[in-house]
């Protein structure tokens, strides 16, 4: 059924993007306190950093 194979893409596409925020969630908070004092460049590349390959769900 067409049906069920778009509530099966859409169930996916949702696991996706929150294993992608569990995996990146830690890092970056752990950049938030460590870079409080950093210039405005480093903590883009820091951040995408932690982001990795989980880009396509966040933009820096």
């Amino acid at each position: 059924m067409v049906v069920s194979t778009i509530a099966d893409k859409i169930r996916a596409d949702r696991i996706e993007r929150n294993k992608a925020l569990s995996n990146i969630g830690e890092p970056l908070m752990a950049r938030v306190t460590k870079g409080a004092a950093w210039s405005e460049t480093k903590p883009r590349t820091s951040i995408r950093g932690a982001v990795g390959d989980w880009g396509e769900f966040v933009s820096v």
